[in-house]
């Protein structure tokens, strides 16, 4: 666990740690809304409809199979650029080291179920997740009492809460801020 910010509650004797969470879960595992159509030469990436890539011959193709087998609220290209890690982003990309790989898209009745986000950004907000997860961009934070023996002055420390899956750095960022204002937690 490699932490990366601390904040401290003196008062209440609490440290609050950021770390990167090492073994977090690949958004695809539990993303039921949204269809990643993706597909690389090197790299096994999600390929989350039924028909097997191997049948289309182009983009073109596979847009017209999505279009023609799911009611799609919204389609848009994903692109990654491969150059010292892997980049993932919606729209297309051209250029070195980067081009285009599928798709994603979300359906109209799955659509239904958000109400304050259009479905561009549903589809934009996945993209980034998964390339977070990529990338080891994970967030968990742990709440630690600490507790100084007045005898010998040893700082004993119990980690009694905790909360991770934290898809971006601003997302933990976000997440933490209202809650260490209100408790007087301050960054060390």
């Amino acid at each position: 666990m490699n932490i990366v910010k601390t904040y401290v509650n003196k008062e209440k004797n609490q440290r609050i740690e950021v770390a990167t969470e090492e073994m977090s879960e690949n958004p695809r595992c539990w993303d039921e809304t949204t269809k990643m159509v993706t597909s690389h030469k090197q790299y096994l990436f999600p390929w989350e409809i039924n028909t097997p890539n191997s049948e289309f011959d182009s983009w073109d193709e596979i847009v017209s199979h999505i279009m023609e087998n799911y009611d799609v609220e919204c389609l848009l290209p994903v692109s990654m650029t491969d150059h010292s890690g892997l980049s993932f982003y919606t729209g297309v990309a051209r250029g070195w080291d980067c081009g285009q790989i599928g798709f994603i898209f979300i359906t109209k009745e799955n659509f239904k179920k958000y109400k304050n986000k259009s479905a561009k950004e549903i589809l934009i907000d996945r993209i980034k997740e998964y390339n977070a997860w990529s990338n080891n961009d994970v967030y968990i934070f742990n709440l630690i009492q600490l507790e100084t023996c007045k005898c010998c002055g040893h700082t004993s420390e119990e980690s009694i809460d905790s909360c991770g899956g934290y898809y971006g750095y601003n997302d933990i960022e976000t997440n933490l801020k209202d809650f260490t204002d209100m408790t007087g937690f301050v960054e060390e």
